[in-house]
């Protein structure tokens, strides 16, 4: 809202400044481009940007398991996974009947 009060101001300004002068379609045309050049080159950046974000993005949530594969196809990884919870499994019956053991 006080940036569109000082844009008003500044094409107030720019006009009463500008009344006796006569009106140039060169200078228009210039400043037109200039603002449509930097306008598209924002936009390029601001896409590369979104661009970049995706891929770190993408990049940083894959699961544990498919990080150091280099070329994971999504069964490899669900293979890895059982894998995990068995030796998990395993790991769990092997303390369970020792710590029944023990207790004889």
């Amino acid at each position: 809202c006080v940036t569109l009060v000082h844009v008003n101001s500044f094409v107030l300004v720019t006009g009463y400044f500008n009344y006796d002068k006569e009106f140039k379609w060169k200078k228009f045309w210039s400043i037109f481009l200039q603002a449509w050049f930097y306008q598209i080159i924002i936009v390029i950046i601001l896409l590369v940007l979104a661009l970049i974000g995706a891929y770190l993005l993408k990049k940083n949530h894959t699961p544990s398991c498919c990080r150091n594969c280099t070329s994971c196809s999504g069964n490899s990884c669900e293979k890895k996974k059982t894998e995990i919870r068995e030796k998990t499994q395993n790991n769990n019956i092997t303390d369970r009947k020792n710590d029944y053991d023990s207790e004889k």
